[in-house]
């Protein structure tokens, strides 16, 4: 998923890894959606909204983080492109963060894989081509 707009209020959070866990902060003001980028997967059977935000301040400044939730004020406009493929989550306890489970039709012989934070999955949009990439 991506897209731009306008909004009136957010909800951006930002992950603390000494905690793990994430810290929240409210934003009431009119925002402008330079760009929006994410992903939709899912976790325990519901959908999972893995959202990064950039806002622009009328001062020209810009804030930054996952966004939780959004008020639009003004145009919206977003783009949702399907995959093919399953993509669900888990939590995992030491990283304290939700991780991507993914079942990839012909590129991983056992169908499964989890991937870390090291690890990139690209998913292209093609007849069968899919791609996975070790760790960096």
């Amino acid at each position: 998923i991506y897209g731009l707009g306008a909004v009136d209020e957010a909800v951006l959070r930002f992950f603390d890894p000494a905690t793990k866990k994430y810290v929240d902060k409210t934003f009431s003001e009119q925002l402008e959606i330079s760009n929006l980028t994410g992903n939709i997967s899912e976790m325990n059977g519901k959908v999972y909204l893995h959202l990064h935000i950039t806002l622009g301040r009328s001062d020209y400044t810009a804030l930054a983080g996952h966004l939780l939730t959004a008020v639009l004020n003004g145009a919206g406009d977003f783009v949702i492109e399907k995959f093919d493929g399953k993509a669900d989550r888990y939590h995992d306890e030491n990283l304290g963060l939700n991780l991507y489970r993914c079942e990839l039709e012909g590129i991983i012989k056992n169908k499964e894989a989890v991937l870390g934070d090291l690890f990139i999955l690209l998913l292209i949009r093609s007849s069968n081509v899919s791609a996975f990439l070790s760790p960096l």
